[in-house]
């Protein structure tokens, strides 16, 4: 973008945009990259879809994060979940990350049986040893990104058979089914 190029409108639909401080930050950022700032319009994810939504429905987000939103019969927005890592996210990738690590560091220690993913989490957070990831886990070194990065491998252990991994996704499953079926009460939806 050329500096002395103005944009007349932006329309941006991101993960965390909908919180006010966020959402400032975002403003600043597009505006100083030539959006007029009355013509900005900046939500977060479920934001920007509940725009388009008609009264009944629900959008379930579950990436590093996992949220739920929905239009009840009185167009008014609701929301569940959403809270981020440290006060919810469950069935979220960052949730299923760190599931599978805190289980595969109790197997390590010999209290449960062997599981395909401990070599999988050594190997994705670069560490000898799982005890290694501790401190680097609790002091941001191994970011939320990181972790949640892990789903997708989880998933693809409980496609070949490891019980561990099942476990896991099935208890997301369960997790977002419960925040769906709160959801669904909410809005009138069956």
């Amino acid at each position: 973008v050329k500096k002395d190029m103005i944009i007349f409108a932006g329309l941006a639909g991101l993960a965390g945009g909908g919180a006010s401080m966020n959402n400032l930050a975002i403003r600043k950022i597009l505006h100083d990259i030539g959006f007029l700032p009355d013509n900005l319009f900046v939500y977060s994810d479920g934001g920007l879809m509940f725009q388009a939504f008609k009264p009944g429905e629900i959008l379930l987000i579950c990436g590093t994060g996992s949220a739920c939103v929905g239009k009840d019969v009185d167009g008014k927005r609701i929301v569940r979940g959403g809270f981020g890592r440290l006060l919810g996210d469950e069935g979220s990738g960052y949730h299923i990350g760190l599931q599978a690590i805190k289980k595969a560091l109790e197997i390590d220690q010999e209290e449960g049986e062997q599981t395909s993913l401990i070599p999988l989490i050594k190997e994705h957070l670069s560490v000898m040893e799982l005890k290694n990831a501790v401190t680097p886990l609790q002091q941001g070194t191994i970011t939320p990104d990181q972790v949640a990065s892990l789903a997708p491998s989880i998933f693809l252990e409980a496609k070949r058979g490891d019980e561990c991994a099942k476990q896991l996704v099935h208890a997301a499953a369960q997790d977002l089914g419960i925040l769906l079926s709160k959801m669904g009460q909410r809005v009138g939806c069956e």
